[in-house]
């Protein structure tokens, strides 16, 4: 039988060791989609704003959420089905770009593909999109939400944009 004392020692390492995984292993965030002056509640008037606000949570931050957008006006890099990459979102950051009028989808990469968003959207408005990690049945699941100005607005002054 092992002496408890080495027992202990190699749990306390183990520990440490999934602590500081766990601190190290957050997830980046990158914006393919050009990132319009915050300055202005919409820099191209003709246009749409989106905001993709994903807050820290503990539970999925090592997991970062890529998204993709079809339809109307899609920007960022070129990605499969006509979809664009707008980017990939980790916990407390946020996305936002601009879009021309019209539908447009917003899909996830990895989770439920029934999670998805649509929006028709008018020159001139800002939508407010809340991105997040939730328990799968058998793995995390990435999730969004369209959430009301006031409280995107409250999410978003808690995030950061993304890394450059």
């Amino acid at each position: 039988m092992p002496d408890m004392r080495y027992l202990r020692l190699a749990l306390s390492i183990f520990g440490m060791c999934s602590v500081a995984a766990m601190v190290a292993g957050c997830a980046h965030t990158t914006q393919f989609a050009s990132m319009p002056d915050q300055s202005k509640a919409v820099e191209n008037p003709a246009k749409a704003r989106i905001y993709l606000v994903r807050t820290a949570k503990v539970f999925g931050d090592g997991v970062g959420i890529q998204f993709y957008m079809t339809g109307s006006g899609s920007v960022g890099a070129f990605g499969e089905n006509s979809s664009r990459f707008v980017g990939e979102i980790g916990p407390g950051h946020y996305l936002c770009w601009e879009v021309t009028p019209g539908i447009i989808k917003l899909n996830l990469v990895q989770g439920d593909p029934k999670s998805a968003v649509e929006l028709k959207v008018d020159a001139g408005q800002t939508w407010y999109l809340r991105a997040y990690i939730r328990a799968g049945l058998i793995a995390p699941k990435a999730a969004i939400d369209v959430v009301p100005e006031a409280e995107g607005k409250a999410l978003l002054k808690r995030c950061k944009p993304p890394n450059t």
